[in-house]
């Protein structure tokens, strides 16, 4: 077998509680040692991640960077300042097998249009799957096929995917870098599923390796960030996402279904948060919406207390916890946002309005990269969803009366017309937590 040139990139932003797993695992790769590097991309720690890393791991190649530049421009930069033919990009808070990078290139064996993989990836403790292929709504939003499915056989099959997940794949160097790599302007989330579309809307093919196999600790890095920010993120990206690799005629007919989309989902998370959405009504004589139950155990508030005190201050997290104290008492709380839980949905909430608004700040600029994509196209999009079944026309907000304005605008939009033979009802795509828990109990029976 013949052994390119690999780099394997770890990009990390204070992440030192994950160094020592993913470097160690790194340094027991079957991978001819001097056929690979590992490479340590920082992104300005400041939590001595660099410095452990020179300590514990000093053949680890360092490319420190001024500041945070996100995992697109991160990566980015660090694939522009190696030299080997092929690039891996691992997250930080992975550990692989010594097989992972072995099994991504044999991955890349099906021909030359071939030019990408995408590892096999487990939760932390290996029971669950977290990542077996991409899922794509056809409104833009993106989510691992496989996510904590208990039968990890069922993903041991080589197959074409429509992207890589961009913690843990691989892909030619010089045509990463020839297309554009990962789109800067989108900092993180849903840039391997644009990355992934772009190639094969030019001509190329990513392969899922299901022998290239790695653990991960879900939202491991991203849990430094407020749950609006990245909703924020998922809402702008997807509709960066659309415009950018639809075809014109199917994206003529998405785009404004994929806006009143939106503004449902922004509408809804409002009525979670306990904000009355139709007090502006003139007509309106109903009830607020009762905001949504849930049981949110120790570890929702732990959590949800640390990020408080990081990001706000401690005054603010007494006061919310006198709050809640107040609340679970019975007494009134003198705040229109009364709870932790309530006050993160009005924050997803706002988070939908300023996606729209990024969306039209950028859009000439939005609108060029279009273009050049669209000019270079060598695959229709029919073609490339009938190569890969990904295209998913179920709902990405596992709600009864958001399902209900999906179905009613998709028929008033011809969308089952429009996409004709690629249309497949039955691609699932939002978790429901009842048939995951009803499918555990019957293997259990």
């Amino acid at each position: 077998m013949h052994f390119p040139t690999a780099s394997v990139i770890v990009l990390n932003y204070n992440g030192l509680q994950y160094m020592e797993d993913c470097f160690s695992s790194l340094s027991g790769l079957d991978y001819p040692a001097d056929r690979v590097e590992l490479v340590l991309a920082d992104n300005a720690s400041h939590d001595g991640s660099v410095e452990y890393v020179r300590e514990h791991f000093p053949h680890v190649r360092v490319i420190q960077f001024e500041r945070n530049h996100g995992f697109c421009e991160g990566n980015n930069r660090a694939a522009a300042q190696v030299q080997s033919g092929l690039v891996a990009f691992l997250n930080s808070d992975m550990r692989v097998e010594p097989h992972w990078l072995t099994g991504l290139l044999e991955g890349m064996a099906g021909g030359q249009e071939v030019i990408c993989s995408s590892s096999k990836i487990l939760n932390w403790d290996g029971h669950l799957m977290d990542f077996g292929g991409i899922l794509l709504s056809f409104l833009g939003h993106g989510r691992a096929d496989g996510y904590r499915n208990p039968d990890l056989t069922a993903y041991d099959d080589v197959d074409y995917i429509l992207a890589p997940c961009g913690g843990a794949m691989l892909i030619d160097r010089e045509i990463f870098l020839d297309v554009g790599g990962f789109d800067e302007d989108y900092f993180a989330y849903f840039e391997d599923i644009d990355l992934g579309w772009r190639l094969w809307v030019l001509g190329y093919k990513v392969a899922f390796a299901p022998a290239s196999i790695c653990y991960h600790v879900h939202y491991g890095s991203s849990s430094k960030q407020m749950p609006a920010r990245i909703h924020y993120l998922y809402e702008r990206n997807a509709l960066y996402t659309i415009i950018k690799n639809y075809e014109q005629r199917y994206l003529e007919r998405v785009l404004p279904l994929a806006l009143l989309m939106q503004f449902k989902r922004a509408y809804l998370y409002g009525r979670m948060g306990g904000v009355d959405m139709d007090v502006c009504r003139l007509n309106s004589d109903t009830e607020p919406a009762a905001p949504a139950q849930a049981d949110y155990g120790p570890r929702y508030y732990a959590r949800e207390a640390w990020r408080t005190l990081r990001d706000e201050g401690l005054l603010v997290l007494m006061r919310r916890g006198l709050d809640e104290l107040d609340r679970r008492r019975g007494r009134p709380v003198p705040k229109h946002i009364a709870t932790p839980q309530q006050e993160s949905f009005y924050w997803i909430e706002q988070a939908h309005i300023a996606a729209t608004n990024d969306l039209i700040e950028t859009y000439p600029d939005l609108m060029e990269k279009r273009a050049h994509i669209q000019q270079q196209r060598r695959r229709t999009d029919a073609e490339i969803f009938k190569n890969v079944r990904a295209l998913s026309f179920d709902v990405c907000f596992n709600a009864p009366e958001y399902q209900r304005a999906q179905q009613r605008l998709v028929e008033i939009f011809g969308i089952e017309e429009l996409f004709g033979e690629i249309f497949d009802p039955d691609i699932p795509f939002a978790l429901r937590a009842q048939e995951y828990e009803k499918k555990q109990e019957q293997q259990k029976e």
